[in-house]
């Protein structure tokens, strides 16, 4: 199959009707792909940031950034709707079992659309992040911004933020039973509980360098550069949180797909 020059990123798989289509980006247009063919999707130009698939109810739509706004589109590439905010929106967003999709701007705002686009709340975090939000298995939201890591509840009110003395721009993740993993700068992987008591911390030799993940048995990875680790106990860490989001790109293969809460 021919993919012309100039694609940037990566494949992204989803799954729509029972066909395994391919997406990725080439400049200002999105490509999608069957196994043996090629097509166009025309979206609005702008600086495409990213894309994600977000599967909800046996959907699987696209969920399109292209500068301060956010896109909609079903996977045939028609335009549902769209939402533009006062800054450049750089991080992936979230989206619930209800279908609310969560992000945040460079305006300083997390935001909650409803399924048809419209907004359900904005929260001011008074800073910028490219972090994605993550869900509890109680609907409360975590991203940092800035030098904190926040969290909101699922109403848009804060519950709390642990701050520290340079920015984090990693996403945090959530085991089952309320366990919130998140990097600080440099070497230090942190465990809270989210009700924001202290559980546990681990020191990596160089600075960590990306979003941690959670797998099934609830062995966390994190990377700082130089190793890859794998963390766990001799109890053994709770598995991932049993709600739609609880990491980046919602599961440790970051498909963007919604996770079952059951």
């Amino acid at each position: 199959m021919g993919i012309p020059d100039g694609c940037l990123g990566g494949f992204v798989a989803g799954n729509w009707r029972g066909r395994n289509d391919l997406f990725r980006l080439m400049g200002h247009k999105l490509l999608r792909a069957e196994p043996r063919r090629l097509e166009e999707m025309g979206f609005p130009h702008g600086q495409h940031h990213r894309f994600i698939p977000g599967y909800r109810g046996g959907r699987n739509d696209l969920f399109w950034l292209a500068g301060p706004e956010i896109l909609r589109a079903e996977p045939d590439g028609k335009l549902l709707w769209s939402f533009t905010t006062g800054g450049q929106i750089i991080s992936s967003p979230a989206v619930g079992m209800d279908g609310t999709v969560f992000f945040a701007s460079l305006d300083g705002n997390l935001y909650a659309l409803r399924p048809d686009g419209s907004e359900c709340w904005r929260f001011h975090t008074g800073g910028v992040t490219d972090s994605s939000p993550v869900l509890d298995e109680n609907g409360n939201l975590y991203l940092t911004v800035g030098a904190c890591v926040l969290s909101v509840d699922r109403n848009g009110k804060k519950r709390w933020d642990c701050c520290s003395p340079v920015t984090i721009n990693a996403t945090p993740a959530v085991a089952g039973g309320g366990a919130v993993y998140f990097s600080a700068p440099w070497r230090s992987l942190f465990a809270f509980q989210n009700d924001h008591t202290d559980l546990w911390h681990f020191s990596t030799d160089a600075n960590i360098t990306t979003s941690l993940v959670i797998d099934g048995s609830g062995t966390i990875y994190v990377c700082d550069g130089k190793f890859l680790y794998a963390i766990n106990s001799a109890n053994g860490l709770a598995p991932p949180a049993k709600s739609s989001w609880p990491m980046f790109r919602a599961n440790a293969r970051h498909t963007g797909r919604v996770q079952s809460e059951n």
